[in-house]
């Protein structure tokens, strides 16, 4: 369940926007929680509004494994292993879910255009990462 403000903000109401890969969110506790903690646990973080379609676009990051030889808090900075997005119409009824492969989008850097939504694909464990360029990958909303 997410908790939606209407515009007037005077209300909120509860809407279900769940993931189907994860039954529920375990968050760790902020005070002795360690990094590796952020990268394994399932948690949802932002949600994105896309005027032109009239969709919103919802974070879901699934339970994962930490890698041998990867450091925890350089993989949040990516935006972790994998993730998922969650299309939800404007009413927030989910249209459809997207898991997206290993290693290889950055979710933190993501923007919506005209053209379609954008997502950087500069995560450090992408074979094609290079420091030097900030690139991103274009995706179009589909039918089934």
């Amino acid at each position: 369940m997410s908790d939606i403000a209407t515009p007037g903000h005077n209300s909120i109401q509860k809407v279900p926007a769940k993931s189907k890969y994860f039954e529920h969110v375990q968050l760790p506790d902020e005070l002795t929680a360690s990094p590796e903690d952020f990268c394994k646990n399932a948690w949802y973080s932002n949600l994105f509004y896309d005027p032109y379609r009239e969709v919103y676009y919802r974070i879901a990051y699934p339970p994962s494994t930490l890698d041998k030889d990867i450091r925890p808090l350089e993989l949040i900075q990516f935006g972790r292993k994998n993730f998922s997005i969650l299309i939800l119409d404007k009413d927030f009824r989910i249209l459809g879910e997207t898991l997206f492969p290993d290693n290889t989008y950055n979710p933190q850097i993501m923007f919506v255009r005209p053209e379609g939504l954008y997502i950087c694909d500069s995560h450090y464990l992408n074979p094609r990462f290079n420091d030097d360029i900030l690139s991103f990958r274009k995706y179009e909303l589909a039918g089934e």
